[in-house]
C-alpha cells in the first residue's frame, strides 16, 4: 500500500441534500482467503479421490455486503459469492458449508480456525501477516461520505477531529488509523452506518462504493 497519502479525487452529489461524497484513492482488492478455486477444482477431480470422503469447504461472507452477499425481504442470502460457490460445488461436486454473518464475526471465525476461506475479504498489510489471499478478483473503491456543511477537506489528514463511521472488521479501518484519524465509531453493517448518518448522529462516515451506490 506504500506510504503515500490517499488523495480525494472526486466530490458527488448524492440523492440525500445533506451528503455528497469522496473517493478516497486506496489500493484495496476484493478477494477469497484461504485454497485457491484451481487447486480445490483439480484436487476434486482427481478420480482416485473420493468424492465422498471430501469434507465440506467452510466458507464465511459478510451477509450486508451487495451485489456480492446480502439477504433478500425474506432473510435468504443470495448474490454473486453464494452464486459462485453453489456453482463450484456443483461443477467439483466438493460440498461447500457457506455461511454469511456479521463481517465482525466472520472474520473472528476464520481468525480462529472455524472456516477455510473468508470471502470479500480485502487484503491489507496486516491480514497478510495471518492469511494467505487468492488473486483479487474485483477491484472495489472506497467512499468517505460527509455532510454537505462540512468544508475544507482535501487530503485523508483533514479527517483528524472528525469522528468516523466505519463497519467494525472493515479494512478502511486500518488505513485510516495509519493516517492518524482514530476517533472511529464502529456499526455492525453499513445498514447501520447509513441509519446513523440519515439521523444525523454522524457526519463523516466510511462505507465501500458497491452498497453504498
Amino acid at each position: 500500500m506504500g506510504q503515500k497519502t490517499p488523495n480525494i479525487t472526486a466530490v458527488l452529489p448524492r440523492k440525500s441534500p445533506y451528503l455528497t461524497l469522496l473517493f478516497l484513492m486506496i489500493p484495496l482488492l476484493l478477494s477469497s482467503q484461504g485454497a485457491g478455486f484451481s487447486n480445490l477444482k483439480n484436487h476434486a477431480r482427481d478420480p482416485g479421490f473420493a468424492k465422498s470422503s471430501l469434507p465440506p469447504i467452510r466458507v464465511v461472507c459478510d451477509d450486508n455486503y451487495p451485489p456480492y452477499s446480502f439477504r433478500s425481504e425474506t432473510g435468504e442470502i443470495q448474490g454473486i459469492i453464494p452464486d459462485q460457490w453453489r456453482a463450484f460445488s456443483e461443477e467439483t461436486g466438493r460440498p461447500v458449508d457457506f455461511k454469511a454473518m456479521n463481517w465482525a464475526l466472520a472474520l473472528k471465525i476464520m481468525q480462529e480456525g472455524g472456516a477455510d476461506v473468508l470471502d470479500s475479504a480485502f487484503e491489507t498489510p496486516e491480514r497478510s501477516a495471518s492469511f494467505d489471499f487468492l488473486p483479487a478478483y474485483a477491484n472495489i473503491r472506497v467512499p468517505l461520505f460527509f455532510h454537505r456543511s462540512i468544508s475544507g477537506l482535501s487530503k485523508v489528514e483533514d479527517l483528524r477531529g472528525f469522528r468516523v463511521g466505519v463497519k467494525a472488521g472493515d479494512a478502511a479501518i486500518g488505513v485510516l488509523e495509519r493516517y492518524g484519524i482514530r476517533d472511529l465509531i464502529k456499526y455492525s453493517s453499513y445498514e447501520e452506518i447509513i441509519r446513523a448518518a440519515k439521523d444525523r448522529h454522524v457526519r463523516v462516515f466510511c462505507v465501500d462504493e458497491p452498497p453504498a451506490l
